[in-house]
């Protein structure tokens, strides 16, 4: 049987809502395995939480499946979170994470398919990308271009420019200084270019 959370529970628990803006409440509650509280979270992160995965990963037939690892990586990992840093930032660190996993395991071809999801890419894309992005063709380019970047530059690269996520934002979620997030964007993007225009689609 699942325990309510008491007083002392709450008061002891290491989560600052001041700090990390976390309703401690109903942290504890998903730490204590609460179904309806992981399913308030699930609610409020799962778009979130497709978007950076369908960014990091491209729009393939796989993205439900790594959708689904992500929570229940949440699901068992949550016991674990001490409020450090606020709980989106360790929901989408979690969530960065299970996508390199994903493309590091798989080395697969890219499928990708035509949703209603398309339209939320195109519009994510960098804004000198938009206009030459024409078809599943060469949003496949793109993403097999990313894929020859090394993980590291490559997900800030994602997280900022697909993503929109500032440079502290970033910093936080891939446990690194802001100055290394700087200099792995400006890298990340000087590679992208030279591959752009090496492949003539810039």
């Amino acid at each position: 049987m699942i325990r309510t959370a008491t007083l002392s529970d709450v008061t002891s628990l290491s989560v600052s809502k001041a700090k990390t803006g976390v309703d401690e409440e109903f942290v504890l509650a998903c730490q204590k395995g609460d179904h309806a509280a992981f399913r308030r979270l699930y609610n409020e992160y799962k778009h979130k939480i497709v978007g950076i995965v369908r960014n990091v990963i491209g729009p393939t037939a796989d993205l439900d499946d790594v959708v689904q690892t992500v929570f229940v990586e949440i699901y068992k990992s949550i016991r674990h979170y001490k409020g450090d840093s606020k709980l989106s930032t360790w929901i989408y660190r979690l969530s960065v994470n299970v996508a390199l996993q994903h493309i590091r395991r798989a080395k697969r071809r890219r499928w990708f398919i035509l949703t209603s999801d398309t339209e939320v890419l195109e519009r994510t894309l960098p804004v000198d990308i938009i206009g030459q992005v024409e078809g599943r063709q060469m949003l496949q380019k793109i993403y097999e271009l990313l894929d020859t970047i090394k993980p590291k530059k490559r997900t800030v690269y994602i997280l900022h420019e697909l993503q929109g996520m500032d440079v502290d934002e970033i910093s936080e979620v891939v446990g690194v200084p802001t100055n290394t997030v700087k200099s792995r964007l400006f890298h990340a993007r000087k590679e992208m270019l030279a591959k752009l225009a090496k492949a003539r689609m810039m």
